[in-house]
């Protein structure tokens, strides 16, 4: 039976939890150190993770002192971060997240922005960051190296959803020349992952435009091997990484 190409980015990650969790990159310590620095926030701050998905950026800053919320409207990812510890989580999304007024010193959003109704969204931003507080939104991104312009032909070729994922430059654009922000600054960090052939199938799936947009998972899956075949060395590929970033204020 033909799976449904589920749309709404409220849900489409529930069957992607499991290699979500175990396969998405984390990221640089230098860009954590940079949000901090920029949003000058100290241990007291309240920071909110908003699309938090299982946690993974939620706990990076749970670690470094602050009173964390990670925030996602899925439900199945909120069990695995909440099973996970760390911080506390509760079920809201990016226009509704259920928090008071003013009540946030920073927000961040981890690999997430770029689904939201950004109008929507900076308006529920703009009602619960205190005043002089920041908001920051980052991304893992593919740098072109000869793996990774071989692994986004595959998919392309495979995956009818890949090419209308929403871009993190193209969201980047928007954010900083939004209306109500006051100011804003990016910086750009590396960042890499290491796999063997299962760690590469489970990043693949990780992401919601192969999990729901491949036709063909028998053949995506032997046109990964043969990927990793021609790539590997020592029984392993290199996935590199611009992790992108864009902090601001209204």
């Amino acid at each position: 039976m033909k799976k449904k190409l589920i749309t709404d980015s409220k849900t489409r990650f529930s069957e992607t939890v499991q290699d979500y969790d175990q396969y998405r990159p984390s990221y640089p310590l230098q860009l954590i150190d940079w949000i901090i620095n920029t949003a000058k926030v100290k241990p007291s701050a309240v920071v909110v993770d908003l699309g938090c998905g299982t946690g993974i950026a939620t706990r990076l800053f749970a670690a470094r002192g602050f009173t964390t919320i990670g925030i996602d409207p899925n439900e199945d990812m909120l069990a695995d971060a909440t099973k996970r510890g760390g911080a506390s989580y509760q079920k809201g999304d990016a226009q509704d997240s259920g928090l008071q007024n003013e009540s946030v010193d920073l927000v961040i959003s981890a690999q997430a922005f770029h689904w939201f109704n950004i109008k929507q969204t900076m308006r529920e931003l703009k009602r619960i960051v205190r005043p002089n507080g920041f908001c920051c939104a980052f991304w893992n991104v593919r740098e072109g190296t000869p793996f990774v312009k071989d692994y986004e032909y595959l998919l392309k070729q495979y995956s009818n959803d890949y090419q209308k994922t929403p871009k993190a430059s193209e969201t980047i654009n928007i954010i900083k020349n939004f209306p109500i922000i006051k100011s804003a600054k990016e910086a750009q960090f590396s960042n890499s992952q290491e796999f063997d052939l299962a760690g590469l199938i489970g990043r693949a799936y990780s992401t919601s435009y192969i999990a729901h947009g491949v036709k063909d998972h028998d053949n995506f899956k032997q046109a990964l091997t043969e990927l990793f075949g021609k790539f590997k060395s020592q029984g392993k590929v290199t996935v590199v990484y611009k992790t992108l970033a864009i902090c601001w204020k209204f």
